[in-house]
């Protein structure tokens, strides 16, 4: 029979499991600065690449983890969140694809300074915006 230290295994679980885990969930969840947010972009370009070839009757699953700010060339969210405005500007073009039914959950990053920003009306939008791009907002978790 083999046998193990528990404590050796709980040693092991921390350096080779918990640390580097801790260390990945940090970095991934560390606010970093940039000029630019293209979240419809982006949703856009994982709605073509990854759900485009799929049958239609495949259930997609979309996870966002973000502020959901957008700020691109389509749309600067911190000047504008109306989304009927916005699906008459030129940007909405740019941006609409067929998420194919996509259930859509998103971890909403909360950001002190942005208040302003990300209030009921921000949360509206980006339930039109999936309505709109074929996929459903399922949840929106605020972390």
């Amino acid at each position: 029979m083999f046998y193990e230290n528990p404590k050796k295994v709980h040693e092991r679980y921390i350096e080779r499991f918990r640390t580097p885990l801790d260390v990945t969930l940090k970095a991934l969840t560390t606010a970093t600065e940039s000029d630019i947010s293209p979240i419809m972009e982006s949703i856009k370009a994982v709605c073509v690449s990854a759900f485009g070839t799929m049958p239609k009757d495949t259930p997609a699953r979309l996870l966002v983890v973000s502020d959901m700010i957008q700020n691109s060339k389509v749309l600067n969210q911190y000047k504008q969140r109306d989304f009927d405005i916005f699906v008459r500007s030129p940007g909405y073009a740019e941006v609409l694809a067929d998420c194919h039914r996509a259930s859509v959950s998103v971890l909403y990053l909360l950001r002190p300074r942005d208040q302003r920003v990300q209030d009921r009306m921000h949360q509206l939008f980006w339930e039109k915006f999936f309505d709109h791009e074929n996929a459903f907002l399922k949840r929106m978790e605020a972390i």
